[in-house]
């Protein structure tokens, strides 16, 4: 997956002897976390607007399925889409990572109509604990909760 508002991943490395897992080399964003770089600057409206553009864009990105010369790239849900999981790119723009909890979906011609089966979201301020529920897919609450960060700082 290749897009400008989302985390490119750069390689990975079998973990030690003694460690478990691994490790995962992604792009460097400099500007840190979102929660971090609005922790750290006084946002102007412009600013805030580039930001939660780029986030609009990643996670539409996301979740657009599409062919692509040959390749294919599914629909995802990130799943735990929180200002600790946007990483703020050195021109001010936002770009999505932290895919632990991310789901691909099947493609829509496995489904005979075309159509996907919808979930309803839960009625509840952002929680990436109730995230974690695998027959819920909940990109649409942390998207207006994670943008309103960037209103209130």
């Amino acid at each position: 997956m290749e897009h400008d508002n989302v985390t490119r991943l750069l390689g990975t490395r079998a973990a030690g002897p003694r460690a478990r897992g691994g490790l995962l080399v992604l792009q460097l964003c400099p500007g840190g976390s979102l929660r971090h770089f609005l922790g750290q600057h006084v946002g102007t409206w412009a600013t805030s607007v580039r930001l939660a553009l780029s986030l609009a864009r990643g996670l539409a990105f996301l979740h657009q399925e599409q062919w692509r010369d040959g390749l294919y790239k599914p629909s995802v849900v990130h799943r735990d889409l929180s200002s600790q999981n946007v990483l703020v790119r050195e021109d001010g723009t936002c770009a999505i990572g932290d895919f632990g909890l991310a789901l691909a979906l099947p493609p829509r011609a496995q489904s005979g109509t075309g159509a996907r089966h919808a979930v309803p979201i839960r009625k509840t301020r952002h929680n990436p604990a109730a995230q974690r529920d695998k027959s819920g897919f909940c990109n649409a609450v942390p998207l207006p909760s994670t943008t309103f960060d960037f209103l209130a700082n």
